[in-house]
């Protein structure tokens, strides 16, 4: 009576433990998983500084443009972007993406600029030539 005791005790005790490391890898997988969906900040950074070179060298046109610049990973993608608005257009945000070149291309327009025509926006055409393959 007491060898079934003992050995029922230590198979609870043994599947409390095995039940107790398989939550805690699933529990740091999903952490990980969050941590991920934010995006390196470093490599935020240097798509921005890309950016800014191939706006300065491709596009002729310096930072002080620029209202405001991000860097941003889409965890779906698994690939950083840029949303860029300009100082011309402050209710606009233009989002570039990298191509296999290491240019940028334009690959949309969000704000008060969606939905609108090439002609309503002052900024549509920079980089818009990578997306037409010009």
């Amino acid at each position: 009576m007491m060898n079934k005791r003992k050995y029922l005790l230590f198979s609870l005790l043994g599947l409390v433990i095995v039940s107790g490391l398989m939550i805690s890898s699933l529990t740091f997988d999903e952490i990980g998983k969050i941590g991920s969906q934010s995006g390196d900040t470093n490599e935020k950074e240097k798509i921005k500084k890309d950016f800014l070179y191939s706006l300065n060298i491709d596009e002729h046109l310096s930072e002080e443009e620029i209202q405001q610049l991000s860097g941003e990973y889409d965890f779906k993608t698994n690939d950083y972007y840029i949303e860029a608005i300009y100082k011309n257009e402050p209710s606009v945000i233009y989002v570039y993406y990298k191509n296999q070149n290491g240019g940028f291309k334009l690959g949309g327009v969000l704000g008060e600029g969606q939905g609108k025509s090439p002609e309503e926006l002052s900024n549509d055409h920079i980089f818009s030539s990578y997306i037409k393959g010009t």
